[in-house]
């Protein structure tokens, strides 16, 4: 294995290690915080806590990263993600699960961010890039799908939970040490921030928006929208877990077909048929399998918009830009998120269970139409090179 292999891999590791910590978490708080009989909203709102930490912390990441460079700046991330952890281990009481919820959010979307950046930053072959950041975003889907299921391992009492996610922090710092011979892990003598560079962006940074919107929309009501179908809860639950499954099959022969045809064609396709699958959630059911499919589908081809569009970073940017718009495209994709419940709910309480798969469905299918007819995207394709 030469050295941009084992980097990939390394980076590969950290961001599915990263995503199995950041999935165990949404349980692990919503589950402790019930047992100290909190009420829903200070549920909530410790839930709100750890988005604050991504968008106030995340301006100061590519400042950091281009000093610190990638493998030092994800050191310093998941050392942080270990303090915290030992930090709560000593602590108790109220005021400490929102501190802890605060600072692992931090932690956790500055290594979100270095991750994607630094991949795209190691791939020094353009015709592996499309396939190379789809098997990252694969073991990343794949990692907070394991996540949420390790709560049935761990439990959310006493300090198994914490010390599951100590573990894993301790794992991915041991790995990137690995790193350290690899001149693609600094940005050379670069000081400078080039924020200007996210206004020239603003097209992969309206797909992180659309994605986050869709995706939290989904990830938050596809359950409930299932229930108020007339399904029983096992199968309703069943639906968003097909969702997440198909995140991770679907998107490996997408990122694929991104290094041998026209990209900006294939994102149209993507959105297309994402629009197609998702609206089909609106006819009545007739087997559990042919739902479980049609939601594998949804899920894979929406998230691979999402991965299309950070193909398209990395073949535009070079690596002192890179920082700047990857922490760019993840505060949209947060904003999105921020959104999404709000979006879907709206939508149901509007238009009745249909409004959810309806106006998912719209927006994915004006996003594509603006892509095809519209000036959406088309300039900012002008300015690649040929596919």
């Amino acid at each position: 294995m030469n050295k941009q292999s084992l980097l990939i891999g390394i980076i590969c590791l950290v961001g599915f290690l990263e995503a199995v910590i950041y999935g165990f978490s949404f349980p692990f708080f919503s589950l402790a915080l019930e047992d100290m009989n909190l009420s829903p909203f200070l549920i909530g709102l410790n839930a709100s806590v750890g988005t604050v930490g991504v968008l106030f912390f995340a301006p100061f990441f590519p400042k950091l990263i281009i000093v610190l460079g990638y493998r030092n700046f994800s050191m310093l991330c998941f050392g942080g993600v270990i303090f915290t952890c030992f930090g709560k281990l000593l602590t108790a009481g109220l005021i400490s699960w929102f501190i802890f919820r605060l600072l692992l959010g931090a932690f956790l979307s500055g290594l979100w961010t270095a991750s994607e950046a630094w991949l795209n930053a190691s791939i020094t072959n353009e015709k592996i890039r499309g396939r190379t950041n789809a098997i990252f975003q694969a073991l990343y889907s794949f990692g907070f799908f394991i996540g949420p299921n390790a709560i049935y391992i761990t439990g959310f009492e006493g300090v198994k939970p914490v010390l599951f996610m100590l573990a894993l922090g301790s794992v991915a710092l041991a790995a990137l040490i690995l790193a350290v011979a690899n001149k693609r892990s600094t940005l050379g003598s670069h000081t400078t921030v080039p924020y200007s560079t996210i206004k020239s962006a603003r097209f992969p940074l309206c797909v992180a928006l659309l994605v986050g919107i869709c995706e939290t929309a989904i990830y938050s009501l596809l359950p409930i929208y299932g229930i108020e179908k007339g399904l029983s809860t096992n199968l309703a639950v069943s639906i968003l877990v097909a969702y997440t499954f198909g995140e991770v099959i679907i998107a490996l022969p997408i990122g694929w077909l991104a290094d041998i045809m026209d990209r900006r064609k294939l994102m149209i396709y993507c959105s297309i048929l994402a629009s197609v699958f998702v609206f089909l959630f609106t006819f009545p059911v007739k087997s559990h399998l042919g739902i479980w499919f049609i939601s594998a589908i949804a899920g894979g081809l929406v998230v691979s918009l999402y991965n299309l569009a950070l193909v398209l970073i990395g073949e535009k940017y070079n690596q002192i830009h890179l920082p700047v718009v990857s922490t760019a495209f993840s505060i949209f994709y947060s904003v999105g998120s921020f959104m999404g419940a709000s979006v879907g709910g709206s939508a149901m309480g509007l238009f009745g269970f249909i409004g959810l798969p309806g106006v998912i469905s719209s927006m994915l299918l004006i996003f594509a139409l603006l892509m095809l007819f519209g000036s959406l995207g088309r300039s900012w394709f002008k300015t690649l090179p040929e596919a």
